[in-house]
């Protein structure tokens, strides 16, 4: 492999001039010198091609950031949406499915109770129950 020292050596010597050369004098059409000798570029063609472009995308520079986190924000916002979408009708579910559950066991302790009431089942409970109940109904029958 056959490399190119000087180069190198050359490049960076010139662009350490030309730094140089910019501080102290500080002059901003050397910048334009320098960039447009580095890429082989005329002073005409930079003029009438490069500065439009760059004059454009610095005015239009604030309006590009505005509407880059305007997009974000929206594409997050919609990310935001079908997530809590999504919890909404898992919570749904869940309270449905919990109603329902919740639903039969009422109806079981109904249907048990009532059963028990009317004497349909034969277990000790259902004949203290009974007991009770012939008891609370003879107090209100002397009440009355």
């Amino acid at each position: 492999m056959n490399f190119r020292w000087n180069l190198v050596v050359d490049t960076i010597s010139y662009y350490s001039r030309s730094i140089k050369y910019v501080m102290v004098n500080k002059s901003m059409s050397f910048i334009l010198n320098t960039a447009s000798t580095v890429a082989n570029i005329s002073m005409k063609d930079w003029l009438t091609y490069y500065f439009p472009i760059l004059t454009v995308i610095m005015l239009l520079w604030p309006t590009i950031v505005w509407l880059f986190w305007i997009l974000t924000s929206l594409i997050f916002g919609i990310l935001q949406l079908i997530y809590v979408a999504y919890q909404f009708l898992i919570v749904s579910v869940d309270i449905y499915c919990l109603s329902l559950l919740k639903t039969y066991a009422m109806m079981r302790s109904w249907i048990r109770y009532y059963y028990n009431l009317i004497g349909l089942t034969t277990t000790k409970k259902s004949k203290r129950l009974e007991t009770a109940m012939a008891e609370l109904f003879k107090k209100s029958k002397k009440l009355q």
